[in-house]
């Protein structure tokens, strides 16, 4: 465990105005790059376009719904829209591997083979899916965080608050 006092997130050092990008990026601090690169955050209001790569009903189905949602927890960047187009076709082709799955009897030769390549997609597709909150725990450490950085706002305006009403003893004494 290191010693000394734990670091300061880096959204409170944002709030409270003493964010030093470039130390935090030569520490090695990965959460500068989102409180530098919000402008490459997608608008909820921005309409998102099918890539014509996804073919099947699920999978421009599946790309609306994600990138909906992405923009809503203001996520989503263009940087990440081939990265989530891969992800829908893995998806494409996870649903197409268990529609195969789900008509093989456990009694025919190539079952084995089928569920292999079935778990193999699904395992692919979650390794995928964590990084853009598709499960419940990563959705709820998004909510800690989001709830972290909102407490962290109190304090910096409870301290802002007590640092006024003490300034203003100051000039009442004086």
């Amino acid at each position: 465990m290191p010693a000394g006092q734990p670091k300061l997130p880096t959204e409170y050092k944002r709030l409270k105005g003493t964010l030093n990008v470039t130390r935090e990026k030569r520490q090695g601090n990965s959460d500068v790059v989102l409180a530098e690169n919000t402008s490459l955050i997608i608008p909820e209001e921005e309409r998102m376009t099918v890539p014509k790569s996804l073919t099947t009903k699920d999978g421009r189905k599946f790309w609306k719904l994600l990138t909906t949602a992405l923009k809503e927890l203001h996520v989503l960047a263009k940087i990440d829209l081939a990265q989530v187009e891969t992800l829908c076709i893995t998806y494409e082709k996870m649903k197409e591997a268990q529609n195969v799955f789900i008509k093989t009897s456990p009694l025919e030769e190539d079952y084995d083979a089928i569920q292999k390549r079935w778990q193999k997609l699904v395992a692919q597709f979650n390794q995928m899916a964590a990084m853009y909150y598709i499960n419940p725990v990563n959705r709820s450490k998004l909510r800690l965080e989001e709830l972290s950085a909102i407490k962290t706002k109190q304090d910096i305006e409870k301290d802002d608050a007590i640092s006024l009403l003490i300034a203003g003893r100051k000039g009442v004494t004086e």
